[in-house]
């Protein structure tokens, strides 16, 4: 009888660490991350006015407001990643030829240098992937094109702004004054 109770304990346990392992928290957050290729932190610049949050959340309460003009004090930033999915159309390349094309990629941060992390199957990894729906037909390369992107990822970057708050980045609302033009 005991036997039979930690057998059963076991297969228990075994179960939840794999029905762990295929999930994760959505929105993905990625930290410390800056908003676009060459970017730093450091000063930045404000080109139009800008609510600042209390924490990286539109729902969160406003601290105050950035003026156009000002120079701010970035300190580190976050991105919240809605996944994008992906399925397996045509014969992976080397590096992908471990994933299951029974089971959907979830498309996550873009890594630069066409590189993606993506979970499958598990695990998260690092590889060239399509990101977005016309990605293949624009260019097809079988590099990237081995997938079908059924829903494109979406993000948004939060940049921590000294002794005020959080910001959520938008095009043409702040940018880093050393950043490559």
């Amino acid at each position: 009888m005991f036997n039979h109770c930690r057998l059963l304990l076991l297969a228990l346990l075994v179960t939840s660490v794999s029905i762990y392992a295929e999930e994760f928290e959505i929105p993905f957050v990625v930290r410390d991350t800056c908003p676009f290729e060459g970017c730093t932190f450091g000063e930045w610049e404000v080109l139009k006015d800008t609510n600042v949050f209390q924490s990286p959340n539109k729902n969160a309460s406003i601290n105050g407001k950035l003026n156009s003009g000002t120079k701010v004090q970035v300190l580190t930033g976050i991105e919240h990643i809605t996944p994008g999915e992906a399925k397996i159309t045509h014969k992976p390349h080397s590096k992908a030829e471990q994933f299951d094309s029974n089971k959907k990629i979830y498309i996550l941060n873009d890594l630069g240098e066409g590189r993606s992390q993506v979970f499958h199957n598990g695990k998260f990894i690092e590889i060239k992937i399509a990101r977005s729906t016309t990605r293949c037909a624009e260019e097809p390369n079988w590099r990237y094109c081995w997938v079908k992107v059924l829903r494109e990822p979406s993000s948004e970057w939060w940049v921590k702004v000294k002794g005020m708050g959080w910001v959520l980045t938008a095009p043409q609302s702040l940018r880093p004054l050393n950043a490559f033009s």
